[in-house]
């Protein structure tokens, strides 16, 4: 019932493997001197992420930063950030950012694939993604029962007749009643989808919270909007059957209509319920709907009466005012074994994180891949060799004694 969006799948180029494939020089630019601050601005990310942050990995959907160490059960573990977006919208940002560049590499790919494929940037073909809907992994939604003449319990609980997965905004919680005595026209909700499985099953949750940007509202009910879980039958697309897939326990405290900011990100802080609801592997499944709806209480019926808001969705431009999903979250140490040779030191592990604890002359030492952090540091080089989500790194750092 809102506005939706062209379709370009160009873009789909810069994805999950493109992002992997490319993650060390990513990162190096996210946090590089000279170009951090440039490109987190091309992201769009230089406003959601402190500044002196370490971003430690970026995705199309999502980019994870590092917040110091947190002791837990005893044992200290690395804290990390992880700022995730309902649609690729990093992938976007650098498809737009960089798209005359992008161009040129596809036309130098045409012929390189051709005469000379070790040169090819592997960009030659346009139409690599030819999903219909733009969600590749997850989507957000807009779904109601819409134009009817009902009473309050019936809308509530009947078939949906709208849906729209491709919104730029929409009302993701919103009642209108018509103008029959106690009957209501519509009722409006939202779903949001966030590939969340960066955050790997190893991890612990601590915090998170969803955030909508909210463009305008109405508060002729006294409504609230409260968060819930959702079971769309799809994870890229929408139906109108999903109108009935919105849960009934609140994984947030309700934030009233008449305390919202308009032309700003309004918080839902999860409580329990939606840390637990949040997927470490997968698509975590979240929902919006007004608090009257959720507890069937009919709000006091006048004659063609609205109560609503209306957010910007992920297919509004730019990624400044996407639906997103804020998690904080620990990962475990991991224990190896090394071996010092020459004054060399040799390991190797699969691990976001690695903890020295047995070696001839070192104690205890921890360090971050990409870029490590070291909370004890030796008179000592060594060389690391690490694996992370299928691709090899090689690093050597110098460590002094403090």
């Amino acid at each position: 019932m809102q506005t939706t969006a062209s379709k370009s799948e160009h873009y789909r180029a810069f994805n999950q493997e493109f992002f992997l494939k490319h993650q060390r020089t990513l990162i190096w630019l996210l946090n590089t001197t000279l170009t951090r601050y440039w490109f987190r601005l091309v992201l769009r990310i230089h406003k959601d992420c402190p500044r002196q942050a370490r971003i430690v990995e970026i995705f199309p959907h999502a980019y994870v930063w590092f917040a110091g160490y947190v002791k837990v059960k005893g044992q200290w573990q690395e804290q990390r950030v992880a700022d995730f977006r309902t649609h690729p919208k990093f992938g976007k940002r650098l498809y737009h950012a960089f798209k005359p560049l992008w161009w040129a590499m596809h036309a130098w790919d045409l012929l390189a694939d051709q005469l000379t494929p070790s040169l090819s940037f592997g960009f030659s073909t346009l139409t690599q993604y030819p999903d219909a809907s733009p969600a590749s992994t997850a989507m957000n939604a807009g779904v109601a029962r819409d134009s009817v003449n009902e009473s309050f319990s019936t809308i509530r609980s009947g078939s949906g007749n709208y849906s729209n997965s491709s919104p730029t905004s929409e009302s993701p919680a919103q009642i209108v009643s018509s103008s029959t005595s106690n009957q209501y026209a519509t009722i409006e909700r939202g779903i949001f989808l966030f590939d969340t499985s960066a955050i790997t099953s190893v991890a612990s949750v601590s915090a998170a919270t969803f955030s909508l940007y909210v463009t305008s509202k109405i508060d002729n009910f006294s409504l609230s909007v409260a968060l819930v879980g959702s079971t769309p039958a799809s994870n890229t697309s929408v139906a109108n059957s999903d109108y009935g897939q919105l849960g009934l326990t609140r994984f947030a405290s309700d934030v009233a209509i008449s305390s919202i900011t308009t032309s700003a990100y309004n918080d839902w802080g999860l409580n329990g319920s939606g840390l637990a609801a949040i997927s470490l592997t997968g698509v975590t499944k979240l929902g919006t709907r007004a608090d009257k709806d959720l507890d069937n209480s009919a709000p006091t019926w006048a004659s063609s009466t609205n109560g609503r808001i209306v957010a910007s969705f992920a297919n509004n431009a730019g990624t400044s005012q996407d639906p997103k999903l804020v998690v904080t979250y620990a990962i475990p140490n991991v224990t190896i074994s090394v071996t010092v040779l020459s004054g060399v030191l040799s390991l190797q592990a699969s691990t976001v994180r690695i903890d020295i604890t047995s070696a001839p002359i070192l104690q205890a030492a921890i360090f971050s891949i990409n870029s490590p952090t070291v909370m004890t540091e030796f008179n000592v080089s060594y060389e690391s060799k690490y694996t992370t989500r299928g691709t090899s790194h090689e690093s050597k750092y110098t460590l002094r004694n403090l």
